[in-house]
C-alpha cells in the first residue's frame, strides 16, 4: 500500500501513536530498593515492539524501536543512554557492579525513579514486506518506581573487612 492507497494521506507519528507499547518494558536491579554507595542498575527491553491493527481502514502492523532511554534517578540525576542496557546477569557482571546505566545514591530515602523510551516508528500495511519510517520519535513513559535507599553493614563476621580482609561478605 503506498501514500496513494491510502488517499494521498502520508502516515504520521500521530496518526501511530495508538499503536504505542505501553509499560513494562524497563526494569531496576534490584527491584524496589538500593543501597548507598552501591549501584542500582537500570535497563530496558531491547527488543522492537510490534503491534498490529486498523489504519486508514487497512490492515497494518507498526513497529516502534526504543532509540534512547532516560532515567530519572528521583534525587536530581537525570541519565540519557542510547542502549537498553542489560541485567547483570545478563551483562556478565556481578550484582551491584556498575554498568552504562546504572546509578548510585549518596543518601538514604524514598525516590522516585522515572523512566521514558525515546522510540522511533516505521509501519507496513497487509502484504507489503518493507517497513516504512515515520518521521519524528515518540517517548512513551514506561514507569514509575518508588525505591527505599538505605544502608547495610555487615553482620555475624571476626571484625570489620578493613580488619578481616577474608572474612565473609568481604
Amino acid at each position: 500500500m503506498s501514500d496513494e492507497d491510502t488517499g494521498g494521506v502520508v502516515v504520521t507519528l500521530s496518526d501511530v501513536a495508538r499503536f504505542a507499547p505501553g509499560r513494562g518494558v524497563v526494569f531496576l536491579e534490584p527491584e524496589g530498593w538500593a543501597l548507598v554507595g552501591l549501584p542500582m542498575n537500570a535497563y530496558g527491553a531491547p527488543a522492537p515492539v510490534t503491534a498490529s491493527g486498523v489504519l486508514f481502514g487497512a490492515a497494518v502492523q507498526v513497529r516502534f524501536t526504543g532509540l534512547s532511554w532516560r532515567w530519572d534517578f528521583g534525587d536530581g540525576v537525570v541519565l540519557d543512554t542510547v542502549t537498553a542496557g542489560g541485567s547483570w546477569r545478563t551483562l556478565g557482571q556481578d550484582e551491584f557492579t556498575t554498568t552504562d546505566s546504572s546509578h548510585v545514591y549518596a543518601g538514604r530515602g524514598t525516590v522516585q525513579v522515572v523512566a521514558d523510551v525515546i522510540y522511533r516508528a516505521e509501519y507496513r500495511f497487509a502484504g507489503v514486506q518493507a517497513w516504512t519510517p515515520v518521521e519524528g520519535t515518540l517517548t512513551v513513559r514506561s514507569g514509575e518506581w518508588d525505591v527505599l535507599v538505605g544502608t547495610a553493614s555487615t553482620v555475624l563476621v571476626n571484625g570489620s573487612c578493613t580488619q578481616n580482609p577474608a572474612g565473609p561478605g568481604c
